[in-house]
């Protein structure tokens, strides 16, 4: 999920990696922000887990698997 949303979000202009105040970004941010509170909303109980480490998965997934159909290259 990280990933999708640095690919998604928009930065400076400048490269610093920041993000740049936009539509966009906003956009993505709300709606980020109603997935969170939905969730928590109807998941009580996974609500109040705490990862002590950022999920990840070994994967043999290529960018090359994803191109075409509804897939766009950034």
């Amino acid at each position: 999920m990280g990933q999708t949303l640095a690919s998604a979000r928009k930065s400076t202009a400048d490269g610093g990696g920041r993000l740049a105040y936009n539509e966009v970004n906003e956009n993505l941010l709300n709606k980020l922000m109603d997935w969170a509170t939905s969730y928590a909303g109807a998941h009580p109980g996974e609500a109040k887990l705490k990862f002590k480490a950022p999920l990840s998965w070994p994967t043999t997934l290529k960018v090359e698997d994803f191109s075409g159909g509804a897939f766009e290259q950034r």
